[in-house]
């Protein structure tokens, strides 16, 4: 509606057109672009933001969402695109996931692995002393054949090692997961901030460990009752076999669909400061028609993880062998830093893959991309 001013003050008042009729051009003097002259071309609409339009926000969230283009409109953008992730998303998000933040990831990984090996190392050395041997017995030109007792320490501490290692490495899943996840949402996490996080949720870490833990216990001494009853019923032979045989491979059937299920109650606890069982259940239902594309892609991540760490282990192997038969002090060190730096590399893209993949049913079953995406329009 125009002002009501005066026609001649107006700034954007035209004169009327001459009548075709009365001998004068209808466009004389006129642009085209006014309205009910001849050539007249309506100017294109502005686009339409998907936050403006209510029918297509509305649209996405109902039974018909999968016909749709997932999009939307915010210039801000995080380390994956706002919407459900394809597996080129998910890997490329994680290898970006770790250059977006490095010094919470990588370094963090880095320190808190080095720190806990260096705890081992010292416990391990304390041990020895106990037995009456020191470091340089294990590689001396005289130092002839170990005993059982110092064969059985040792292998007990490199057992023990592997133990730490992988606790460590579930211990620092929310952490690293939570740093991701902020990623997702373009917020750069400092490392003190992650370790604040790391340290209030590592009661809910240590009580999910402890379950799992329970479990696994609890399936050992089944199938070891289990072994013991049929032998001591006197079958032997080819049936003890048969059932040693389908029990090995019934147990990592077993392992590997609960590690696919419970495989995000640790970026649950992390992320959404879930508890223990609170975080099964959540992992749970989010896993829940998932698993085989789950399980793909964390086969696929751990097989190029592996090929990796093993490429850059092994290099650098033979510069801790060489250093190690002049000086087996210096290159147990300098092997512990290279197993730390291949921790430090490798444990950051697994864990960001697994963030990712969470995020990613988060975003299908929940509409995160649209809770991000109104977060980044404010």
């Amino acid at each position: 509606m125009r002002p009501a001013w005066p026609a001649s003050a107006d700034p954007g008042y035209q004169p009327p057109p001459v009548p075709a009729a009365a001998g004068g051009d209808a466009n004389a003097g006129y642009p085209i672009s006014q309205p009910g002259f001849a050539g007249y071309q309506p100017p294109p609409a502005p686009p339409r933001s998907t936050w403006e339009d209510g029918g297509l926000f509305a649209a996405q969230l109902g039974a018909d969402a999968g016909s749709l283009e997932w999009h939307t409109t915010s210039e801000r953008t995080g380390v994956v695109p706002l919407r459900p992730l394809s597996l080129g998303d998910i890997l490329s998000g994680a290898f970006r996931a770790v250059r977006y933040n490095a010094p919470a990831t990588m370094g963090l990984t880095f320190v808190v692995m080095l720190g806990l090996q260096l705890v081992v190392t010292l416990v391990a050395w304390a041990v020895a002393a106990l037995f009456g041997f020191q470091v340089g017995d294990l590689a001396g030109p005289g130092s002839g054949a170990l005993s059982s007792d110092v064969t059985a320490t040792v292998a007990g501490l490199v057992g023990v090692s592997g133990l730490v290692t992988v606790v460590a490495m579930m211990a620092l899943m929310p952490m690293l997961s939570y740093v991701v996840c902020e990623g997702v949402a373009a917020h750069r996490v400092t490392p003190a901030d992650a370790l604040r996080r790391w340290w209030r949720r590592l009661p809910a870490t240590a009580g999910f460990m402890a379950l799992v833990a329970v479990a696994i216990g609890v399936a050992v001494v089944v199938w070891v009752g289990v072994a013991v009853g049929i032998s001591s019923g006197g079958v032997f032979g080819g049936l003890m076999a048969v059932v040693a045989v389908l029990g090995v491979l019934g147990g990592i059937a077993l392992v590997a669909w609960l590690v696919v299920r419970l495989g995000f109650a640790l970026p649950s606890i992390g992320v959404e400061c879930t508890g223990p069982v609170a975080a099964i259940r959540r992992s749970w239902g989010l896993t829940r028609g998932r698993f085989w594309r789950t399980f793909g892609i964390q086969a696929l991540t751990g097989v190029i993880v592996g090929i990796a760490a093993g490429t850059f282990s092994q290099i650098l192997s033979i510069v801790d062998l060489v250093v190690m038969v002049d000086n087996p002090v210096v290159g147990l060190a300098s092997s512990m830093v290279t197993s730390m730096v291949a921790a430090a590399l490798c444990l950051p893209l697994e864990a960001s893959v697994t963030a990712l993949l969470y995020t990613d049913a988060r975003i299908r079953d929940e509409g995160l991309d649209l809770a991000l995406a109104e977060e980044f329009a404010r």
